[in-house]
């Protein structure tokens, strides 16, 4: 049997991962594109970088441009991560134009490659409200993919972008993915984390990835820094934590914004003896910083 060829969109995130493992098995060679844009959170990069065969790429292509020098986004310029909660608007996070830059490059290797599938994990449900993550944008760029290509005007075949997360809750990505195999301790998803890698806890990508684990009923085993330093403590430690599966996941969207509120959604260590050593659901033996989060409080949201 001929090899089926796909190009994967894979930025080493939770969606994108779990991309792979449905095109791999759907029966496609998995072909791993990601992107060096110069984006904040970079480490998501490095992991794809580490990862990418073991996630089952045949290849792995790495796009390196600067796309800092467009600006626009506090992915990609000197504007603040907001920490406040998901809203209604599309929110500075958003990159212009970035699927569409993405996706042009997956098609050109694609075409290259004499592939005709491009597999990109883009969600229209728990997600940012970015408009490059619709059904409607994905059709028009089938369309332009088929009338812009060689291949497609001589007849060699036809492009299909396929989605295959688009209309699933992160909590179904998740299930769908532990179901495949994937293992998302090698996945990032936060857009501001430290220095030394860790996840905030608080951006957009953070409070949709927790969500999803609260509602899937799985712990995340990915490192948080800890947002409940008492006063003084700052910048003595990073302190890492790990999501409690017993706060309630409407609550979620209401996470403080600053560091010197506790985290009632993570359960932390005792960092001052054990520095950069995280605990996965109480198993390190240490008790909790916090108290139990009360049943009952706070109020909806989509985070």
């Amino acid at each position: 049997m001929a090899e089926r060829k796909a190009v994967v969109l894979y930025s080493g995130g939770l969606d994108s991962t779990t991309c792979m493992a449905i095109a791999r098995a759907e029966g496609f060679t998995p072909y791993a594109v990601s992107f060096a844009y110069g984006q904040r959170h970079a480490v998501e990069l490095q992991l794809a970088r580490q990862n990418a065969r073991r996630v089952g790429a045949a290849e792995h292509l790495v796009v390196e441009f600067d796309y800092r020098q467009v600006g626009g986004s506090a992915l990609t310029a000197d504007i603040a991560v907001p920490k406040t909660g998901v809203g209604s608007d599309i929110p500075v996070t958003y990159v212009p134009a970035r699927n569409t830059v993405f996706l042009s490059f997956a098609l050109g290797w694609a075409e290259t490659l004499g592939a005709f599938d491009i597999f990109i994990g883009v969600n229209a449900l728990d997600y940012s409200g970015y408009p490059d993550c619709r059904p409607e944008y994905i059709a028009a760029f089938e369309t332009m993919a088929n009338l812009a290509t060689k291949a497609a005007v001589e007849g060699t075949g036809r492009y299909r972008i396929h989605t295959p997360l688009i209309d699933l809750s992160k909590a179904e990505i998740i299930r769908k993915g532990l179901a495949l195999g994937v293992d998302y301790r090698l996945t990032h998803s936060c857009y501001d984390p430290t220095p030394a890698g860790l996840a905030c806890g608080l951006c957009d990508s953070c409070r949709l990835r927790l969500k999803g684990f609260a509602e899937a009923g799985v712990m995340d085993l990915v490192e948080y820094v800890c947002w409940g330093w008492p006063r003084g403590m700052r910048g003595r430690h990073f302190d890492l934590c790990t999501p409690r599966l017993d706060f309630p996941v409407r609550s979620m969207n209401n996470l403080p914004a600053t560091s010197w509120q506790p985290s009632p959604a993570f359960s932390c260590t005792a960092a001052a003896r054990q520095p950069r050593i995280p605990h996965f659901g109480g198993k390190s033996g240490v008790a909790p910083l916090f108290p139990a989060p009360r049943r009952g409080g706070g109020g909806g949201g989509g985070g």
